[in-house]
């Protein structure tokens, strides 16, 4: 909570302010990064395990065995990255001291206007 000091007249922060802000700001970086980890170790899961098992499924079975696939895709896949997104958009605000603000936004903009390549053109 900030009050101003009778004194000097200037604006103070509690230290019990300083330390909530301080615990909010490291659980979101722990959580992001261990979302972060998980979505690294999924890629790898389909890239090894998955889909390399795929081959040793019969032509009858593989359309199954696929649908199935992706219909837990959105409980193991996508919601754990769309998490990470979110949480990078929490901690925007908490940048390193002295790095403006208008240096995160400008290079959020940047990627999101950047070129694609070929294989991946955005329409």
């Amino acid at each position: 909570m900030r009050s101003q000091s009778p004194m000097t007249g200037v604006s103070e922060v509690s230290d019990r302010d300083e330390v909530d802000l301080y615990a909010r700001t490291y659980s979101t970086v722990l959580l992001n990064l261990a979302v972060g980890f998980y979505n690294a170790g999924i890629i790898w899961a389909h890239e090894i395990d998955i889909f390399r098992s795929w081959k040793l499924v019969g032509v009858q079975q593989f359309h199954r065995v696929q649908a199935v696939h992706w219909h837990k895709l959105p409980y193991w896949v996508f919601t754990p990255v769309g998490l990470a997104l979110i949480g990078g958009f929490v901690l925007v605000p908490y940048h390193p001291a002295g790095s403006p603000l208008w240096a995160i936004w400008a290079e959020a903009e940047y990627l999101g206007r950047r070129p694609h390549s070929a294989a991946n053109p955005r329409r």
